[in-house]
């Protein structure tokens, strides 16, 4: 997830491309990338490893029901849950389904990186 009209998304930056180095220090996971980000001087340089692959994704808010091997729908309305749902991504197969409380609560980790 890049946050539109951010400075990763002007320069070019999109979903799949991974970063490896912050103002030329390999970076080993998002927490360590964020404190560089947030540390680093501005202009700040990122090194970018961008796949030769495309990623797909579906994502959106859905009413699910997934407490129970029932198959069958529901009878009643409150027995829905309000989830957002995220089909495929940079690291789950195109078939995977993953679900959220929402879509803060998804990308949160990510959004700490392109602040």
């Amino acid at each position: 997830f890049i946050v539109e009209g951010s400075s990763a998304r002007s320069a070019g930056v999109e979903l799949g491309h991974v970063l490896v180095k912050v103002n030329g220090i390999d970076v080993k996971n998002p927490k360590e990338a964020s404190r560089l980000i947030k540390e680093g001087p501005r202009p700040l340089p990122l090194l970018f490893y961008v796949p030769n692959t495309t990623v797909v994704v579906a994502e959106g808010e859905h009413m699910v029901k997934y407490d129970t091997k029932e198959t069958g729908a529901p009878v009643s309305a409150k027995d829905w849950k309000p989830k957002y749902v995220v089909i495929g991504g940079i690291i789950a197969q195109p078939w995977m389904m993953n679900m959220y409380r929402s879509k803060v609560r998804t990308f949160l980790p990510c959004l700490t990186c392109f602040l």
